[in-house]
């Protein structure tokens, strides 16, 4: 004896019908929908706008944090306290290359100076 929904004689669908229920089937119910972009290049450009906009966050970040760090502020970030501690010793060792090319500039015009005036 056949067990479930076995119909004798049934009456077959078409093949319109058929494609139309699978297509339902096939669409989620539940949940957001996505929907795929007709223009991809878009896509593309607005993910580089979003990675170039990322990255200058960051580096704002940073530069504030060090700011805050350098007048004695107090941060409880762990990871921007480390990055506005790098950035402030990254800024220091400029200014101290800075110094160090115009102290070498003088001391070097000094000598120079001190040469020619022994004659040499």
């Amino acid at each position: 004896m056949a067990q479930g929904k076995l119909k004798v004689n049934a009456k077959k669908k078409s093949g319109g019908s058929q494609r139309r229920q699978s297509a339902v089937s096939k669409r989620s119910k539940k949940g957001a929908r996505t929907f795929n972009t007709k223009r991809t290049h878009k896509v593309g450009l607005a993910k580089e706008q979003a990675a170039i906009s990322r990255s200058i966050n960051v580096k704002n970040e940073a530069l504030i944090a060090s700011k805050a760090l350098g007048n004695r502020s107090t941060i409880f970030l762990g990871d921007l306290k480390a990055a506005g501690q790098a950035e402030l010793k990254k800024q220091q060792q400029t200014r101290r290359k800075e110094v160090d090319k115009n102290t070498k500039k003088k001391y070097i015009e000094r000598a120079k100076s001190q040469l020619k005036k022994l004659g040499r």
